[in-house]
This record gives C-alpha cells, structure tokens and sequence, in this order.
C-alpha cells in the first residue's frame, strides 16, 4: 500500500466524518502521498479552510500537526456532493481531473430513517457524481467507494454474504437502480416514502439507508462496467472506537455503538440491559453457525469466558436499575464539569440535563431526554454528518 501511494495525489470525500478523517490521517501520517484533497462543503459563516484547519487541530491528527511538511500536503476545494459538479469551480474541477490519482468516496448521508429522496440525494446521486468526475480524470488509477457491511441485510438470515453486488429484482427481472431512483425522486415526498415502504417490506430491508446503499453499489459497478473504472468496494461494519494509532479509544462521532453506549452510560436507555444481551445472543447465534476460519495469533488473542445467553424473560432489579441511574447521574455531572474546564459547554448542558434528574428522579423529561439523545447521537442526524 504504501509503495502504491507513493506520491500519489489522493480526492477525499466525507473527511470531516468518523470514517473519512480516520482515512486522511493514516494517509498522512503512514504513507508517503504527494498531497490530499478535501472536497468540503462551507458550512454556515465558516469557509471551507477554516474548516479544514479545525479538522486538523482535533485530537486524531496529534501525531500529524506537528509536521509542517505533511500538514502542506492538505488541500482543499469547497464543493458539494449534493450539487450538480459536486458545486467544483472550473478551475478546482480542472485541477482535480489533471492532478488526482486516487479518490476516495466518504461522505454519505448515515440517518438510517431519512426520507427516501433525501438518502437518494445524498448517497445515490451524490455517488454518481463521484463516479462521473472520476471517469473523466485524466489518469485515475482507483476510485475507492465507502459502502456498508449492511446493504445485503436483505439476503437470508445467517446466510454467507460474498463479495460480490447483489441485483434487486422483481421476480426473475432485474431492476434497473437508475431508473428506480429517478422515479423516487420525481414522486413528490410523501408518495417517494410510501413507495419506499412498500419496496422496503418487498425486498426485506429495514431502512432507507440500507436500500440506498445497496443502489449506490449497483451504480458504482454499473459505471465500472461500462467505463471501465478501476473500482474496489469496502462494506465496514459497525464503526466504533479506534484499537490503536493514533491513539487507542477514539471515536469520531455518536453514531452506532458509540452513541448506543454513551447514552447507557448516562441512564437514558430504556432497555438496559437487554439490549446489551440481545447483541451478545446475534453476535453467539452467528458465530455458532458460522465459525472463524482463523485466529489471532499471540499477544493478540483473546480469551474470556462465555458468560451464558440471557433471554427475552429476564427483567433486571428496580431498586438496582435506580441505584445505577443515580451512579451515573453523579458521573455525568463530574464529566461535565470537567468538560465545561475545557470550553465544552454545550456539550457540558446537554449531558447534565440528562444525568442530574436520572440521579434525583430516575427519568429524564422530554427536553432533557432530547437533548441526551441528540449528545448521544439519538436526535436527527445532521445531514453530512459524515459528509464534507
């Protein structure tokens, strides 16, 4: 990989999401690229350099920031998957369609429930927009297309899910995924959504978010094929924190399991514990059927004891679920005075709403539990919350 990427010029979309800026500083820092890219999107009063500049000066990048020479390999071009030209001026389209030898496609609208037409926008018509610049660079050698590990969540349970694109169909035919979304996106929006429920229950997904990626991964291998474009693939699965550099613990954003956990550990889920068992049985079920082909070798195998399967019956202590909202109530309030000590203070509100009135009360009112969702990653979702 890196002889590959020796001085490569490399197109990052999404890099201030989790996934894209997780990508620019192992590029940076493990490689030796030529320069990087950042198509960003201006957001509110903040040109796209300062937010690049923001991006840099966050805690991922503290092993790059102190190179002046990696941090100059940094460019940015303001721009918008949304847009028609991904919104590039002629002279940053220019410079792009000369210079990029790689792309890597990041950003993507990640709201599991959006309306159909806004996930269409973003994921499906944002990606080929990628793919048309990408198929009039002048000598690209790769187009890397971020999907999701989900998008085949419609195949049988426990099934072996190859790497391969998986056509809809209807019957025996072959649907044509641009033809579809052109028909979602010209319904007006109620119509757009009861059309995708009905095809959602046809085709057994289980969100808009999964039927959009798995039409994006149609349109890249549709463009493959008759634009030859050399295209890879990657389905990550749940993304949580990072296992080592830059520094073990790291987690970019509040979707998935963070958010999941954090919101456990401020007393505002509901379903403690049984959520957590529900994984732990999924996770034992496929594994039973389908045992790892390998192992870790040493030190980096784990070993532990199964802890046995929790079912559906089990209904946990009152007395011990209030004293463990109350316990953590108290630990809220302590990270968030520690986080008010450094200039967090929205953040500092938004999690002692929540932890003090589980502490005294043992629930959360409407607007503290909002405000503990949305710290937690439970509230709407910005739109490019993983985007440029």
């Amino acid at each position: 990989m890196k002889a590959e990427l020796e001085g490569a010029t490399i197109l990052i979309t999404g890099a201030t999401g989790y996934i894209g800026s997780v990508v620019l500083e192992q590029l940076l820092r493990t490689t030796n690229c030529a320069a990087v890219y950042l198509l960003l999107r201006p957001k509110g009063k903040a040109p796209v350099q300062a937010r690049a500049e923001a991006l840099l000066k966050g805690a991922l990048f503290h092993k790059v920031r102190s190179s002046e020479k990696l941090v100059q390999k940094v460019h940015v071009v303001a721009g918008d998957i949304s847009l028609p030209g991904l919104g590039l001026s002629d002279a940053d389209r220019a410079t792009l369609l000369h210079s990029v030898d790689y792309i890597i496609h990041c950003a993507a609208d990640i709201r599991l429930e959006a309306d159909m037409q806004e996930t269409l926008s973003a994921n499906f018509e944002g990606t080929r927009k990628v793919l048309e610049l990408a198929a009039a660079a002048g000598h690209l050698k790769a187009l890397v297309h971020v999907s999701s590990a989900f998008v085949n969540m419609n195949q049988p349970r426990s099934s072996i899910v190859d790497e391969q694109v998986y056509p809809l169909k209807y019957g025996h035919q072959a649907v044509d995924v641009e033809e579809l979304a052109q028909e979602l996106l010209a319904l007006p929006k109620p119509d757009a959504n009861s059309r995708a429920a009905t095809l959602l229950q046809r085709w057994h997904f289980p969100n808009t978010y999964t039927l959009g990626k798995h039409m994006s991964e149609q349109l890249v291998a549709r463009y493959q094929a008759k634009q030859q474009l050399p295209v890879a693939i990657v389905r990550p699965s749940l993304v949580s924190a990072i296992a080592g550099e830059p520094y073990p613990g790291y987690a970019g954003n509040w979707a998935g399991p963070i958010g999941g956990a954090a919101a456990m550990a401020i007393a505002t889920s509901s379903s403690y514990p049984l959520v957590l068992s529900e994984g732990w049985n999924t996770n034992l079920d496929f594994l039973q059927a389908h045992p790892p082909p390998f192992r870790h070798p040493p030190p980096f195998r784990i070993s532990f004891k199964h802890p046995g399967r929790m079912d559906a019956t089990f209904e946990p202590s009152d007395a011990a679920v209030l004293a463990h909202r109350r316990t953590m109530g108290r630990r809220v309030c302590t990270v968030a005075a520690l986080l008010r000590l450094v200039g967090r203070t929205r953040e500092a509100k938004k999690l002692q709403m929540a932890g003090v009135y589980r502490m005294l009360f043992g629930a959360v009112p409407e607007q503290a539990s909002t405000a503990a969702a949305a710290a937690a990653g439970g509230g709407e979702a910005d739109l490019w919350n993983t985007a440029g």
